[in-house]
């Protein structure tokens, strides 16, 4: 056995050691929005650029539009834990 061998084997055992049969996830409560609400920002949204690449945004992009998208796929991700 290679030390590369030896070292992996020991981390998975020291890892295995510390698990247990019992998970808790904790997962934040939701703020609900009324449809009226909904509607009015899906109205303010709409106008804007299409969303921006997180890493390179330019003037032909919305950051804001970036971050409502972002703060959607997170509820999605909490609800999905639920």
């Amino acid at each position: 056995m290679t030390l590369r061998t030896l070292w992996i084997a020991a981390t998975f055992s020291l890892v295995a050691g510390c698990s247990s049969d019992t998970v808790t996830v904790a997962v934040p409560d939701l703020i609900g929005y009324s449809a009226d609400f909904q509607s009015r920002a899906a109205d303010q949204l709409r106008p804007l650029d299409p969303p921006c690449h997180r890493q390179s945004p330019s003037t032909a992009c919305s950051a804001i539009r970036t971050l409502i998208e972002d703060y959607y796929w997170t509820r999605e991700r909490i609800r999905a834990a639920e």
